[in-house]
């Protein structure tokens, strides 16, 4: 039962829990390049990434997906030394939010599976 004395307490009913799954396991830094994402069953959407980090990627889209989609990224990371990595990495879904700010649907999408070019070529670009 909440207080509806303390308001305080009120917010924090409200407020949505946040467990371990949900949090970033790594910070992340910015990165607005195009990403291709595959989905299943739909045709391959590109769509505008935000930031990037050792565990995921946010990116921004009309489309709306739930949590825990399944997906597929192709995109180029760019390296220090002005070359870029093409990768292609799966992902989930971890969360979906609409930004008007940002003109569409925020995601961030947790990577699974990443090669060891892959992590070679975030952790160059996170140091860089």
């Amino acid at each position: 039962m909440v207080d509806t004395l303390n308001p305080s307490a009120y917010d924090k009913a409200q407020a949505p829990i946040q467990t371990d799954n949900e949090r970033r396991l790594a910070e992340r830094k910015l990165l607005g390049i195009r990403v291709l994402v595959a989905l299943p069953g739909r045709p391959e959407i590109e769509v505008r990434s935000i930031d990037i980090g050792m565990g995921g990627m946010g990116v921004v889209s009309e489309l709306n997906l739930a949590p825990g989609t399944p997906c597929n990224l192709a995109f180029s990371l760019p390296q220090p030394d002005g070359s870029s990595h093409k990768a292609q990495v799966a992902g989930t879904i971890a969360y979906s939010t609409y930004s008007s700010k940002r003109n569409g649907f925020v995601k961030g999408v947790r990577f699974m599976g990443i090669s060891a070019a892959l992590l070679a070529a975030l952790e160059a670009y996170l140091r860089g």
